[in-house]
């Protein structure tokens, strides 16, 4: 009996576990479906994709064909992942899916159409939130017939009030802009109000665009000028400005100045005011009067100053010597005319011999013309001291030490001036810079122009220089600009010279006819540390003995298109511890030599100059190609060579490059290729010569081994 009740207990156990089991079973079946549709849902809520059907865009099929309509996303929320198109007729539906769009994107879908006589066509985003994807709901339909009447669905409004989605066009009568939009109640494409343009703008094609002006006051307020001399009298120019076409894109503003009398003179007007009747001088005097008109009325012999003889001691005086003479007796800081602070100082037709010349010290806006000045002077017959402005022009000097003097004056202009027979310098400006000098002529002085401590930024413009014995120099002076420069008949050892350090000076078409002088020195020069120079369509002819037409002792210079001919015991272009330059598309000839070995030649790199870039040159007529002394890694490639030997090498000797590899491109001698240069000797036996080109393609089929250190191993062969 026991046995029988234990073996009941465990049946009973069993049966209540089955039918735990069973329950939960059934329980879960229940759940199963909530849990999964739970799972799998999407909450849209704050998910806004705005899709809009091109109303414009449909292009019909028949039944079986694809149609074609473009689908528009608007700004919006949410990562649109696909786009449904639902077309539906009276009784049936089709569902066809497409990639999505980006935002602000617009796509023409194809719809492989399988619904007849389709009554409207729906736009449905699916979208994804977190690792699902859902509908987010009708984005929008479009109506093809109603599906009632059978009738197809068309806009209601008038035809000039629709308009093609996208366009925009300007409210009639307005300043408004108009946008063409979807309206669903009418079906139509018709404009809707955008923005008001706000003057000065207004709507040109649906846009708000800038007027340049609508009154004329946006152009410019009337106005007077300062007072100026006309006819003798002061006068005024009036500024009136005008908007033409007003409001419209084709406005513009225009303005005429008309002179306007402001007083009338009687005794004529200078800088801008009436003179004070002319004031006759008989003596030196002292300059008081503002804008007064004085007049020498005679010769002045002062013999030895004891006082500046006339001393200009206010502003806008005009002294007008009337060709009258002043002279005297050199005497220290003394000066027969001098202003000092004061403005607007006019001296003329004046002749000046003997004692100092013409002292402006810190004077603004000046001219000194057509004087005469024959003065034995320290700083300059016409002085500048902190002086800017001041108009020196159509002024001679016959004698004297120094021509012109400007020191720490800048902007001032020196034209057509004539200077003969200076003891120092014709021109000599010290810590000036900006200063224009034209159209001077210079003859018989030691030095012509000597620029120095910085002067800078100086033009020099056609300026002949004739028997001088350094023609320019410049000193610690940058950034000057020469062009149109003629040096005649030397009488020492420079034409053109920069030193010391002033860098990135040019000069350009320029002339140096030595006829035999600049021995033992240069027809330009760059000393130490003139650097970035750049020296470009001169030339430079009949040098003395040991002369040499361009000399490089500087860095990073460009030396190019330049002629050279004539060299009597010299060089072409003579490097020595000069680094980091181009030498392109100059021209040396006849540079002849009695020594065989060490002048005559076209190029001297000597000692240290390295890494310089010398190709598309000429060297005809020369004793030699070039002289090379200890100098290393230099390019030398597509030159012309037809010399009566080829480049001699003084030891130490360092590798050089004679070639470059071989391109495409017209070479100096007219061939396709640019490799190494052009070997010729005047006798027809040099290098390219006689070589052999078995191919025909105008590069020698060997090297030219010029010593075991320095090869071209593309030379040109003609």
């Amino acid at each position: 009996m026991q046995n029988k009740r234990g073996l009941s207990e465990v049946i009973i156990t069993v049966l209540i576990i089955l039918i735990s089991i069973a329950a939960i079973f059934l329980v879960w079946q229940f759940l199963k479906p909530t849990l999964k549709e739970e799972a799998g849902s999407i909450n849209l809520d704050k998910v806004k994709v705005d899709l809009e059907i091109n109303r414009n865009s449909l292009i019909a099929s028949s039944v079986n064909d694809s149609f074609k309509i473009n689908v528009i996303r608007n700004a919006g929320e949410g990562d649109l992942t696909k786009i449904k198109v639902r077309v539906e007729n009276e009784t049936n539906a089709a569902v066809y899916e497409f990639d999505g769009i980006p935002e602000l994107g617009e796509r023409q879908l194809s719809v492989p159409n399988t619904i007849a006589n389709y009554a409207k066509i729906v736009v449905i985003p699916i979208v994804r939130v977190g690792n699902n994807e859902g509908e987010a709901g009708i984005a929008d339909t479009l109506v093809i017939r109603d599906v009632e009447t059978q009738e197809e669905v068309s806009c209601s409004l008038p035809s000039n009030l629709q308009c093609t989605l996208g366009t925009k066009q300007c409210k009639a009568g307005t300043n408004i802009t108009q946008t063409c939009s979807y309206d669903s109640t009418s079906n139509c494409y018709t404009w809707v109000d955008s923005v008001t343009c706000i003057a000065p703008q207004f709507c040109l094609n649906g846009n708000c665009v800038n007027v340049v002006c609508s009154s004329n006051a946006n152009c410019g307020s009337n106005v007077y000028s300062t007072n100026f001399c006309l006819n003798g009298n002061v006068y005024r120019n009036y500024t009136a400005f005008t908007c033409n076409n007003p409001g419209t894109l084709a406005s513009s503003c225009s303005n005429t100045r008309t002179p306007v009398l402001n007083q009338t003179c009687s005794n004529g007007c200078s800088n801008g005011a009436c003179n004070i009747a002319s004031i006759p001088l008989s003596g030196c005097s002292i300059l008081n009067q503002a804008n007064g008109l004085y007049t020498l009325a005679n010769n002045l012999n002062v013999g030895s100053l004891s006082a500046d003889c006339i001393n200009i001691t206010a502003n806008n005086v005009t002294l007008d010597c009337k060709g009258h003479s002043i002279n005297g007796t050199w005497s220290s800081s003394l000066y027969f005319l001098i202003s000092s602070s004061k403005n607007n100082s006019v001296i003329k037709n004046c002749n000046l011999s003997g004692a100092e010349g013409m002292f402006f010290n810190k004077v603004t806006n000046g001219q000194i013309f057509n004087n005469s000045i024959n003065t034995n002077t320290y700083n300059g017959g016409i002085y500048l001291l902190y002086s800017t402005g001041i108009n020196i022009s159509k002024n001679s000097f016959p004698d004297g030490n120094i021509g012109i003097g400007l020191h720490y004056s800048n902007n001032n202009q020196l034209s057509d001036n004539y200077i003969n027979s200076m003891m120092n310098y014709a021109v000599h400006l010290d810590k000036s810079s900006n200063n224009k000098i034209s159209n001077l002529i210079i003859d018989n002085t030691n030095q012509g122009i000597f620029a120095e401590a910085f002067s800078n930024f100086n033009s020099f413009l056609n300026v002949f220089i004739n028997r001088t014995n350094h023609g320019m120099e410049f000193v610690d002076s940058s950034n000057n600009y020469l062009n149109n420069i003629t040096l005649l008949n030397p009488t020492g050892s420079y034409g053109l010279v920069f030193d010391n350090g002033g860098k990135n000076n040019i000069i350009l078409n320029s002339r140096i006819n030595a006829k035999g002088g600049y021995a033992y020195a240069g027809g330009i020069v760059t000393f130490y540390g003139a650097d970035n120079c750049t020296i470009s369509g001169n030339r430079i002819e009949n040098l003395g003995y040991n002369g040499i037409g361009i000399q490089i002792n500087s860095n990073s210079n460009t030396i190019q298109n330049n002629i050279v001919r004539d060299v009597n015991e010299g060089y072409g272009i003579y490097f020595t511890g000069s680094s980091y330059n181009l030498v392109i598309g100059n021209n040396l000839t006849n540079i002849t030599a009695r020594n065989f070995y060490y002048t005559g030649y076209g190029f001297y790199l000597g000692s240290l100059s390295n890494y310089n870039i010398i190709r598309n040159n000429f060297v005809l007529n020369a004793n030699g190609t070039a002289f090379v002394f200890n100098s290393a890694n230099n390019s030398i490639f597509n030159n012309y060579f037809n010399t009566s030997r080829g480049v001699y090498f003084d030891t130490p000797i360092y590798s050089n490059f004679w070639n470059t590899t071989l391109t495409s491109g017209t070479n100096i001698i007219g061939g396709s290729r640019i490799g190494g240069n052009y070997w010729a000797q005047i006798n027809g036996q040099g290098f390219s010569q006689t070589c052999i080109d078995s191919n025909s393609d105008k590069i020698c089929d060997s090297s030219y081994n010029l010593n075991t250190s320095n090869l071209d191993y593309s030379p040109l062969k003609n």
